[in-house]
């Protein structure tokens, strides 16, 4: 597997040292990262391609199925 680093922006609201139990009790460790449009396309790119990769991998996994496999918005 390869290693992918996303381009370099602003990290918003980190909680990478101490979980976030605003909306789970159990907390959870996430930031969300600001970064210009035109950097951003080639993360966006990695992520959509690994998706397809990965639904075509479960479709082979079972032939004949006709139903649709759910995607992540």
């Amino acid at each position: 597997m390869a290693i992918n680093t996303t381009a370099f922006g602003e990290a918003i609201y980190p909680h990478l040292t101490k979980p976030d139990t605003f909306f789970k009790p159990e907390g959870e460790y996430h930031l969300e990262l600001k970064v210009k449009k035109e950097e951003a396309l080639k993360d966006i790119k990695i992520i959509d391609d690994l998706i397809s990769k990965q639904v075509a991998e479960e479709h082979q996994k079972r032939p004949g199925f006709t139903g649709l496999i759910k995607r992540a918005p």
